[in-house]
C-alpha cells in the first residue's frame, strides 16, 4: 500500500501532472467560451496615463487566448525560476499544477485577459532580477530594470504600484542595497515616464487619478457570495501553510531563506491590497494564488506523510466544483 501511495505522490510531483493540469486549464476555458459562460473581470480601468491593456483587445476570442497563454507562460517561468534559484528545495512541478488548478477554480480570472494575469507576469519577471541580486552590491542594472518594468506597467493600471514597496523590501532582503542601488531605483521609476513624455506619446494633461469600475458589479448575487467564500479560503490557506512552512524554512541557508522571505512579503502585500482595494480584489487574487501554490509545494515536499496526495485530490475536486458552481449560478 505504501508503495502505491508513493507512486501517486510522485505522479503529483511530476511534469506529466503539470502538463495535464495545463491541458485541463485550456479545456475548461475553451468549454466555458463555447458555452458562452465567460465571466469577465475586465473593467473600464485607467492607469496613470493610459487605459488598461485588456481594454485594448476588443475581440473576446483573442482576449481568452492571450489570458490562457499568459497563465501558462507564468507557470513555465516559475519552473525556470525554481531551477535557477532552487527556492523549493525538491525536484517538483506540483507548484505549477496547483497554480493552474487554482486558476481553473475561478472563471473570472481564467476567462478573458485582465490586469490580474498581467500583474502575475510582472511579478515573476521581476523575481528573476531580484533573486539574481542576492548579496550583489553591483546589481544596479537588475534594480533599474525591475523598477522600470513596474513603473511602465503603472501607466496602464494603478494596481501595479503596490509592487514598488514590495520590491524595495525584497532588495533589502537580498542585501543588495547601497547608494547606487537607490539611484538605480529612482531612475528606473522615472525613465518610462521620461521616455513617454519626451517622445510625445503622452503629455501632462493625460495624467489622471486612479479610475475604475468595480469588478464585483459584473457578478450575480450567488456568484458574489461564492467568490467571497473562495477568496476567504485561499487567504486562510495561504496564511496557514506559510506559517507552517516557515517553521522548517527557517532552517534553510540564508539565500534560500531570503528567496522565500520575499514570497512572504508578496503574500502579505497582496492580501492587504485585496482588503484595501476590495472593489478590485480579483486583480490581486492571481498573485495570492501564485504564493499559495508555492507554499503548497513546500508543504507537499517537506511533509513525509504517505497520504499527502489526498490534499491534491481534494484540490482537484474543489477546483472543478468551484468552476461549475460559479458558471451555473
Amino acid at each position: 500500500m505504501k508503495f502505491r501511495e508513493s507512486i501517486i505522490n510522485d505522479f503529483f510531483n511530476s511534469k506529466v501532472f503539470a502538463i495535464l493540469s495545463a491541458i485541463a486549464l485550456i479545456f475548461v476555458v475553451y468549454v466555458n467560451y463555447l458555452s458562452g459562460n465567460m465571466i469577465s473581470a475586465s473593467s473600464q480601468s485607467h492607469g496613470i496615463l493610459f487605459r488598461a491593456v485588456a481594454q485594448s483587445i476588443p475581440d473576446p476570442r483573442i482576449s481568452v487566448a492571450l489570458n490562457a497563454l499568459c497563465i501558462i507562460l507564468t507557470g513555465l517561468m516559475l519552473v525556470i525560476l525554481n531551477k535557477m534559484f532552487n527556492f523549493i528545495r525538491s525536484v517538483t512541478w506540483i507548484f505549477v499544477s496547483v497554480f493552474f488548478l487554482l486558476t481553473i477554480s475561478t472563471p473570472i480570472i481564467s476567462s478573458q485577459l485582465f490586469t490580474g494575469t498581467l500583474v502575475n507576469l510582472v511579478i515573476v519577471l521581476t523575481m528573476f532580477t531580484l533573486y539574481a541580486s542576492f548579496q550583489n552590491k553591483r546589481s544596479q542594472r537588475n534594480i533599474y530594470s525591475s523598477f522600470a518594468l513596474v513603473s511602465a506597467a503603472c501607466m496602464f493600471h494603478y494596481a501595479y504600484i503596490y509592487l514598488i514597496p514590495v520590491l524595495i523590501l525584497g532588495y533589502m532582503l537580498m542585501q543588495a542595497g547601497n547608494l547606487r542601488s537607490f539611484l538605480a531605483m529612482i531612475l528606473g521609476i522615472i525613465t518610462p515616464f521620461w521616455i513617454v513624455l519626451g517622445f510625445g506619446i503622452a503629455d501632462l494633461a493625460d495624467f489622471s487619478l486612479p479610475s475604475y469600475e468595480s469588478v464585483w458589479a459584473a457578478l450575480r448575487t450567488p456568484q458574489l457570495h461564492l467568490s467571497i467564500v473562495y477568496i476567504a479560503i485561499v487567504v486562510i490557506l495561504t496564511v496557514v501553510l506559510t506559517s507552517l512552512n516557515l517553521l522548517q524554512i527557517i532552517n534553510y541557508k540564508l539565500q534560500a531563506r531570503a528567496y522565500n522571505g520575499y514570497l512572504v512579503y508578496l503574500s502579505v502585500a497582496s492580501i492587504l491590497m485585496m482588503a484595501i482595494d476590495y472593489q478590485n480584489a480579483f486583480i490581486y487574487l492571481p498573485a495570492v494564488n501564485l504564493c499559495l501554490s508555492i507554499q503548497f509545494a513546500h508543504f507537499f515536499t517537506l511533509n513525509s506523510h504517505t497520504r499527502r496526495y489526498i490534499a491534491v485530490f481534494v484540490l482537484i475536486a474543489a477546483s472543478i466544483a468551484s468552476n461549475i458552481l460559479q458558471i451555473a449560478l
